[in-house]
């Protein structure tokens, strides 16, 4: 088996941590690579070692890097609605494949109001297939009297042109509260290496708040964390749906009928999911447990949430004829019965036919925090190919 040619290996600490039962970053590469079917086992020691760089390119580059981010930690902490942001992907209430917090990196207090500076730049190897879905600020304010908010974005600052209204919020007489402001409009769909400035107009009595920091420097950080942007992105579908956003660059809203069909595919799949728990007969092709363990792969200190995820995989073999619980393919059925004339044709794999995304929160390369929605990582059903 993979795990027995493994076994053996001895690989040093810095590269890796394996289990001799458990070869993570291997069984990792089959999760992202749902119908790679092992049926032979590693000829020797040096191929795996050999391979352990290339595991780890592949691995990164589906996280949309090219090296793990240096293991520092974030100088704000992650704020609470971010985690319920990432608990509502993970119940698949969130449709966007990447959800990033930007923190402003200018705060200038004005007669006129407070000017926000975010830089949303992003450096991810395929942050140029992205496209702004949403984009709302979380903006921590002490009430004082009460009265309207508005959030406008700012054009050219230095005549401070307001460009246009984005949002509007009445606040309570209250101590402290946080408002959700929708800045979608003031956010260009296609963001790498641009500036945004947005100008708060406070009621009379009402400022930001601070929020704690994990920083010993300065007042500006624990204002910033008063002040995060929360943007969601899609993948882009191709060069004509970008020619399409040209022409009209009004945002679409998703319609009900297609939030409706995401929620049946998210519903089938948790069905799925129940009806696969278990294992089949015994040596029949089925699905069973795989755990992945971000820690044995030493990203602990990157990958925030969750600490590992229940992969699954596939065991077992296709004998001709199939039972009755098998899910097997019209080719692997003519394939099995092949089989049983002629040995030098194969005998079906059990392979993933079904699988899950997996929603992870981490840093990235610039230390902000994203959250990403990686699909195919989670084994949901297996049949005969």
């Amino acid at each position: 088996t993979v795990s027995d040619g493994l076994d053996s290996i001895s690989v040093s600490q810095s590269i890796i941590s394996l289990r001799s039962s458990t070869p993570l970053i291997y069984l990792l590469l089959l999760s992202s690579f749902p119908l790679l079917c092992v049926t032979t086992p590693l000829q020797s020691a040096t191929t795996p070692l050999q391979s352990v760089p290339y595991l780890f390119t592949v691995v990164l580059s589906k996280l949309g890097l090219t090296t793990p981010p240096a293991l520092t930690t974030p100088s704000l902490p992650v704020p609470e609605h971010f985690w319920d942001v990432y608990r509502k992907v993970e119940e698949g209430m969130l449709d966007e494949d990447s959800i990033r917090l930007f923190y402003p990196q200018e705060l200038i207090d004005l007669n006129s109001g407070l000017l926000l500076s975010y830089n949303l730049s992003i450096e991810a190897q395929q942050a140029q297939k992205e496209k702004v879905v949403e984009a709302r600020v979380k903006l921590r304010v002490r009430g004082g009297r009460g009265g309207q908010l508005r959030i406008y974005r700012v054009e050219d600052l230095s005549r401070l042109r307001v460009e246009r209204l984005l949002d509007s919020v009445e606040i309570q007489e209250e101590e402290e509260q946080l408002l959700d402001l929708d800045v979608t409009e003031g956010v260009p769909y296609s963001n790498q290496r641009h500036t945004v400035k947005l100008l708060v107009v406070f009621p009379i009595g009402c400022s930001l708040a601070e929020s704690p920091s994990n920083s010993l420097s300065s007042i500006s950080q624990s204002r910033a964390a008063s002040a995060s942007m929360v943007v969601g992105y899609v993948d882009r579908q191709g060069d004509e749906e970008m020619e399409e956003e040209n022409e009209h660059p009004k945002r679409r809203k998703r319609s009900a009928s297609e939030e409706e069909r995401r929620r049946k595919e998210r519903k089938e799949r948790r069905r799925k999911n129940r009806k696969h728990r278990n294992g089949g007969e015994k040596g029949i092709c089925h699905r069973k447990p795989m755990y992945v363990d971000f820690a044995e792969l030493n990203w602990q200190d990157w990958i925030m949430a969750p600490p590992g995820y229940e992969a699954y995989q596939c065991s077992g073999g296709c004998p001709f004829p199939f039972p009755a619980q098998v899910n097997a393919s019209n080719h692997a059925i003519v394939q099995g019965l092949l089989h049983n004339y002629n040995d030098e044709i194969p005998e079906p794999c059990c392979v993933p036919t079904e699988t899950a995304p997996l929603s992870i929160l981490y840093m990235d390369v610039n230390s902000r925090v994203v959250i990403k929605q990686y699909p195919d990582m989670i084994v949901t059903a297996c049949g005969c190919r």
